[in-house]
């Protein structure tokens, strides 16, 4: 077993990444009695322990450099029913892609990272070249394209459609994946 410390300002990020293993990895609050030793997480009474060390990599991997593209908009062809189909729809995406940036960071050279533009134009020609019927496989189609091609460790996708059910502004799905996962 894997216990992990929370630091204070830290607890939301571990707080959600828990929730998010929890169906996974078998991730459950734990009385303070069991926990002992220096590696622990506490904050407010909250104990959480983790069967897996998998736990403590994915933080790890999550808490990357990253750079962050918000409500790109795309347009495509993209629904399960014929109206959605006839003509394309616009799109919001949002994209968090992980890699090491200390590189451009040191040198303040474009070469160094990624061209938030050339991405950008690459996703949103992906998004009107491509036809699917649900969002779930455009935005696995969209990770796919991205970790192939540029330098990635990891990608965080949310394709949104926006005032497609009444009452709300938008609806949408959010994936994570891993260079390793393709």
């Amino acid at each position: 077993m894997v216990f992990i410390r929370l630091r204070a300002e830290n607890h939301n990020f571990v707080s959600l990444l828990l929730q998010k293993l929890a169906d996974i990895h078998k991730v459950f609050r734990s009385p303070a009695s069991h926990l002992t030793g220096k590696n622990w997480i506490y904050r407010e009474a909250d104990y959480f322990q983790c069967r897996r060390p998998f736990v403590v990599k994915l933080a790890r991997e999550v808490t990357m450099d990253k750079i962050i593209i918000t409500d790109l908009q795309a347009t495509g062809i993209i629904g399960v029913k014929h109206p959605e189909r006839d003509k394309p729809q616009i799109l919001l995406i949002n994209l968090t892609l992980y890699r090491d940036l200390s590189a451009a960071g040191e040198s303040d050279n474009i070469l160094d990272t990624i061209n938030y533009s050339t991405i950008s134009k690459a996703v949103a020609a992906q998004v009107s070249e491509t036809h699917f019927h649900t969002v779930e496989a455009l935005a696995n189609h969209l990770s796919r394209f991205l970790l192939q091609n540029y330098p990635l460790k990891a990608v965080r996708i949310r394709v949104e459609k926006p005032k497609k059910v009444s009452n709300t502004t938008r609806v949408g799905v959010e994936i994570f994946r891993r260079k390793s996962n393709i």
